[in-house]
Parts: C-alpha cells; sequence; structure tokens
C-alpha cells in the first residue's frame, strides 16, 4: 500500500525549526537513507537558506537497481511544510517512528537512470559534470536552481495513483 508509512504532521509541527537544529536535523535525515538502504550512495545534499525558495531540502544519491544491472539516480526535494520537511522529520522522531519517516521518503523519491539524469541536467538546466565550472551540478551556488528543476522534473516522472 502506498504511503503506508506515512504519519500526518500537525502543521504547527511543520512550521519553524531552529536554523542551527535545522542543519543537524537535516545532517540526520539525509545521512539516514544510506544507514537503512545500503545500495544508495550520497551524491548531493542541499538545505535551502532562501525564503522565497518554497524548498526545504534536495538530496541526491546513486544507486543500483534490483538485479544489479544498471545505474540509478534516486532523489528527493523536499518542499517547506511538507510531511517530508525538517521539523516534520523531527516530529517522527519525537514520536519515535523514524523508520516510518525513511520508508515514506522512499516511497516518494523519484528513481530514474543515472544517464537520463545528467542528460537533463545538461540539456534542460545547463549543468556540467566538470568539477571546478561555474556550472557545475554540485557546486552549492547552483543548489536553488538544481533543486528547482529536479522538482520540476519530479512532476513529469510523478507516480501517479490511478
Amino acid at each position: 500500500m502506498k504511503n503506508s508509512n506515512r504519519i500526518h504532521v500537525p502543521f504547527e509541527y511543520r512550521s519553524f525549526i531552529a536554523p542551527d537544529v535545522r542543519v543537524e536535523v537535516f545532517k540526520e535525515i539525509y545521512k539516514g537513507y544510506p544507514k537503512r538502504y545500503s545500495s544508495m550512495k550520497l551524491l548531493y545534499a542541499f538545505l535551502n537558506h532562501n525564503a522565497d525558495l518554497m524548498i526545504d531540502y534536495g538530496i541526491i544519491y546513486s544507486a543500483r537497481n534490483n538485479d544489479d544491472t544498471g545505474d540509478l539516480i534516486v532523489y528527493g526535494i523536499e518542499p517547506i511544510f511538507s510531511d517530508r520537511c525538517t521539523p516534520a522529520y523531527r516530529y517522527y522522531k519525537n514520536m519515535h517512528k523514524t523508520e516510518n519517516f525513511f520508508q515514506f521518503g522512499v516511497e516518494e523519491m523519484v528513481v530514474m537512470d543515472k544517464n537520463k539524469f545528467f542528460e537533463y541536467l545538461s540539456q534542460k538546466l545547463d549543468l556540467n559534470r566538470e568539477k571546478g565550472d561555474e556550472r557545475y551540478w554540485r557546486d552549492p551556488k547552483n543548489g536553488e536552481e538544481l533543486c528547482k528543476g529536479l522538482l520540476d522534473l519530479s512532476l513529469e516522472y510523478m507516480k501517479k495513483d490511478i
């Protein structure tokens, strides 16, 4: 059953978290997935600090498909006030339900072929894989643009409940 691990997080628990605590909570989140899913290797983590961007954070992992024949990208771009935002994680943690948070997160992440992912970055976002280049996709100054673009891409790849 899809979203079987989801817990409704009351809005008042999704709306604020102290900045220093938020950074530590974010670290717990992006380090938590590889601890639970050994095939996931962190490629990029972005914590948004721009109040005009309605994204809380973005995380990108590499992985192998189930039969170990292909390279995949697994990513999540979480909007602020969502049930997977940093304050919501703290709620899950206080409820002793962090496993549910990560299971729900994996259910909602976008999974795509690694080559198609990097093709999208270069063709649609004009980002590249050249370290040191100003358009390098992992450069922190490109984080907002990367996350906005991946949020758009996730809407194309969103699983539909029909």
